[in-house]
């Protein structure tokens, strides 16, 4: 699982400031998912979960003649962490446990073209800041 980070919260004052709780943050990716967000180029999930082979697409044209294309499917081959970085785990209430990285903590990603004849098929993507307005309520 990738979770986003870099959290910005409006504040009383109405400014952009930067979450550093952790229980802000942990509350805002267990409750937050994809329809709280409000973006202007599309639509994000604040916790990625992703897993080896699991369909991804392509969101930039990049390489067209080569396949890496806006909608262009692909598979998840492998997640490349900056040096030095580790995941952390959760525990699921089923007992399954689960490797966690932050996105800043990745550096690019590896994938497969769901194409057999498009050549490279595996190739790399680097990750790319987004920002969007979501909606959520804090108990108090």
């Amino acid at each position: 699982m990738i979770l986003m980070d870099n959290i910005e919260m409006y504040n009383d004052h109405k400014q952009y400031v930067l979450v550093t709780s952790n229980r802000i943050k942990k509350h805002f990716w267990t409750t937050c998912g994809e329809s709280d967000c409000d973006m202007d180029n599309g639509r994000d999930d604040p916790a990625l979960k992703m897993y080896y082979n699991c369909p991804l697409m392509l969101t930039k044209n990049e390489d067209v003649p080569n396949g890496q294309a806006n909608g262009s499917r692909v598979f998840l081959h492998k997640v490349h962490e900056k040096p030095g970085e580790q995941p952390f785990i959760i525990q699921q209430h089923c007992g399954v446990r689960i490797r966690v990285f932050r996105v800043s903590q990745i550096d690019r990603i590896t994938v497969k073209h769901e194409m057999k004849d498009m050549l490279p098929r595996c190739f790399d993507v680097k990750t790319h800041g987004v920002s969007f307005k979501f909606k959520m309520k804090i108990k108090k």
